[in-house]
């Protein structure tokens, strides 16, 4: 299911061809979590399109057309660790499967609202990881992505 509000739906075909340059994505549950992101993500850094994604297998489709169809994936993956169904762990396995090629210019980025060094510890041990936020998300926090 692509989430309608607060931000755009994921599948149709402005969004599967925009460049990488210009496509963010968030993959969070939360419709609270998601909206504040949003905010704070186009208030903090250079994006165009947007795109909110409810479940790790929703985004992981998504992907996976971008990869069929020879596009990039977008600059930024802001994903929640913490979700039903399938967690960011078992998004983070099947990213990590895809082509080094399709993942090069992709920063990921795992939000959570757990403090836990265990969980900071397993989150960082994938190498595609770039940085490792927790909740909420804030200015500070953005800096430099």
């Amino acid at each position: 299911m692509i989430a309608e509000s607060p931000v755009k739906t994921m599948f149709n075909s402005k969004h599967l061809n925009s460049s990488y340059n210009d496509l963010a994505m968030i993959i969070e549950n939360s419709f609270l979590d998601l909206f504040v992101a949003e905010k704070l993500i186009r208030k903090n850094l250079p994006v165009g399109d947007l795109l909110s994604v409810p479940s790790a297998n929703d985004a992981i489709d998504y992907l996976s057309s971008r990869e069929k169809d020879g596009l990039c994936f977008p600059k930024l993956i802001f994903l929640n660790i913490f979700m039903a169904e399938a967690s960011g762990y078992d998004f983070l396995d099947r990213y990590s499967a895809f082509p080094a090629t399709a993942r090069e210019n992709c920063k990921l980025v795992v939000m959570t609202s757990s403090v836990s060094n265990k969980e900071r510890e397993r989150a960082q041990s994938y190498r595609t990881i770039q940085r490792f936020i927790v909740k909420p998300l804030t200015n500070e926090n953005l800096r430099g992505l």
